[in-house]
């Protein structure tokens, strides 16, 4: 089985309004949700392959929580530029050259609403809506190349409001 996890930054603030959007940080509610939400993904799952991550500062720190919890290795951990702007084609391009059966679990943090959009894709519309922090789990048959992903099924759907203590 491949396994595709789709997260969305947490909340991040508007507080400084001379910051460009690339720059934003987390909210102290937006670390909170990071937390809880990677501790509720290691439960879940036992490590990724690879996390593929924007270079937004806000997606990083996302990222950074997750990856302490799944134990993930910094040669593991990849940022791209491309994942701030791009739009759902453009996150299947960036896992599109992965090989099995090295990479079975893999990663993406970055943002709305191109992570919605490929979520509703990849799972026959099943995903409406990704909240800040919000987790998607998508899985495909064993043997599903990563550039050829059509429709997986959905394994979970979690979202901060029911992860936060």
């Amino acid at each position: 089985m491949n396994r595709l996890v789709l997260i969305r930054h947490a909340t991040s603030g508007w507080g400084n309004p001379t910051l460009p959007d690339h720059e934003r940080t987390l909210t102290p509610n937006g670390h909170a949700e990071a937390r809880a939400s990677a501790q509720w993904l290691a439960e879940r799952v036992v490590t990724a392959d690879l996390m593929i991550v924007s270079t937004a500062v806000r997606a990083i720190t996302t990222a950074e929580y997750f990856s302490r919890a799944l134990r993930i290795t910094d040669k593991q951990f990849v940022t791209t530029r491309s994942l701030y702007e791009c739009d759902a084609a453009g996150i299947t391009d960036q896992i599109s050259w992965l090989t099995l059966p090295v990479m079975q679990t893999v990663i993406v943090v970055a943002h709305n609403p191109t992570l919605t959009i490929l979520a509703e894709q990849l799972t026959r519309g099943k995903v409406v809506s990704m909240v800040p922090c919000a987790i998607v789990s998508i899985v495909f048959p064993a043997g599903t190349q990563w550039g050829r992903l059509h429709e997986g099924d959905l394994e979970f759907c979690a979202d901060p409001t029911g992860i936060l203590p």
